[in-house]
């Protein structure tokens, strides 16, 4: 995944004086988690290479359309040296998706007088927004006679946990404010029916995105001796 990139246009021969081009840098800025979306740095240039020349009619587009486009870009001035000069910068957001992915295309354009044009492209895959926290460890710890007490682990800072079972009379959905926690949650449950099978779904929410992920769904059997159950990776 990139955080910067660079692409330069097709060189331009300008009285004899070949490789001048349009060219363009960007940096990722930042990533928005609640507002599942990256800002980009961007900065275009032209390089002369020991030319030249009058510039015209030049742009840079990203996937959501035009970030800059112009008349006249540069007025020849009879300087002959190897140089890039600045044609212009700023900043965009770009969304991702649903699974906090996105691909970032650029493209460029300038029209070199009596020479030709230069342009140029290029895609990047940005860095993966993590939108859910990941529930990598389910257990029901124990079963006694009369007990059961679950424990679940997530990857990320999560805001809220929640966990509903038939230990509750009709079922039930319960939900817990635990701030900006990362790693192993534990409730237990007494005064339950001997010899009885219960069902239990755990969730998790990511503090950043506020999005919910939910466990699989585990079956412990109350008893006289101790049970262990593992339903695995989530």
């Amino acid at each position: 995944m990139a955080t910067s990139g660079s692409f330069g246009g097709n060189g331009v021969s300008i009285g004899g004086y070949g490789g001048n081009y349009i060219f363009t840098n960007w940096q990722l800025a930042s990533q928005n988690v609640g507002g599942n979306y990256s800002t980009i740095n961007w900065q275009t240039y032209f390089h002369f290479q020991g030319a030249d020349a009058q510039l015209d009619n030049g742009n840079t587009a990203w996937n959501g359309g035009y970030l800059w486009t112009s008349g006249r870009d540069h007025n020849f001035g009879s300087t002959y040296t190897v140089r890039d000069i600045g044609l212009a910068s700023g900043s965009f957001n770009i969304g991702h998706d649903g699974a906090g992915n996105a691909t970032l295309n650029m493209s460029n354009h300038i029209d070199v007088y009596q020479s030709g044009s230069s342009n140029g492209s290029g895609a990047w895959g940005l860095p993966t927004i993590p939108r859910y926290a990941n529930i990598d460890g389910y257990n029901i710890d124990w079963a006694t006679d009369a007990s059961i007490r679950i424990a679940w682990h997530a990857d990320r800072g999560c805001d809220y946990i929640s966990w509903w079972s038939g230990v509750y009379d009709g079922g039930g959905h319960h939900d817990e404010y635990v701030g900006n926690s990362q790693g192993w949650f534990i409730k237990e449950f007494y005064n339950l029916r001997s010899d009885t099978t219960y069902d239990f779904t755990v969730a998790v929410r990511n503090a950043a995105s506020g999005l919910w992920t939910t466990s699989g769904t585990a079956y412990p059997h109350t008893g006289h001796q101790n049970n262990f159950f593992d339903v695995g990776d989530m």
